[in-house]
C-alpha cells in the first residue's frame, strides 16, 4: 500500500510501516511537523506515532520540518466553509487546515481572500 501513498508518506510507510504513515496523515495531514534528529518521548511526533517509529522516521526519512500530505484520508466535505468558521472563531491557519481537511497553505490563501473581501450589504438601509 505504501506505493499508493503520496510523497513523503510513502517514505514514512517504508521506514515505519503503513499504519504509522496512515496515522500520521489522519492526525496532521496537510500541515507541517518537526521531526528531531533524535526524537524524545514527549515530542509531538513521538506522541503521534510512538518513540520507535519516530526514530525510524528520523533515521530513514530525515529530520527537520516535514509537510505531511493529506492522502485524502479524512474525507470530503465543505472544507473552506469549515475553515472559515474556525478562522472566524479566532483559530489559527493550522487549526483551520486540520478542521477543514486542507493544507496550511490553503488556509493562508483563504484567510487572505477573506481579509481582502469587501463586506457585502445584507440589505439596503434606504428601503
Amino acid at each position: 500500500m505504501s506505493s499508493e501513498l503520496p510523497g513523503i508518506l510513502a517514505d514514512i510507510a517504508e521506514a515505519a510501516g503503513n499504519a504509522v504513515a496512515l496515522r500520521l496523515a489522519r492526525a496532521v495531514g496537510g500541515t507541517e511537523i518537526t521531526v528531531a534528529k533524535n526524537p524524545k518521548p514527549g515530542s509531538r511526533i513521538t506522541k503521534l506515532v510512538g518513540l520507535e517509529a519516530a526514530r525510524r522516521i528520523a533515521n530513514t526519512v530525515g529530520y527537520g520540518r516535514m509537510l505531511i500530505p493529506m492522502a485524502n484520508l479524512r474525507g470530503q466535505g465543505h472544507r473552506r466553509e469549515v475553515m472559515a468558521k474556525v478562522m472566524g472563531a479566532g483559530g489559527s491557519n493550522t487549526q483551520a487546515a486540520l478542521a477543514g481537511d486542507s493544507h496550511e497553505r490553503t488556509a493562508r490563501r483563504l484567510r487572505k481572500r477573506i481579509r481582502e473581501q469587501e463586506p457585502l450589504p445584507l440589505f439596503d438601509e434606504n428601503q
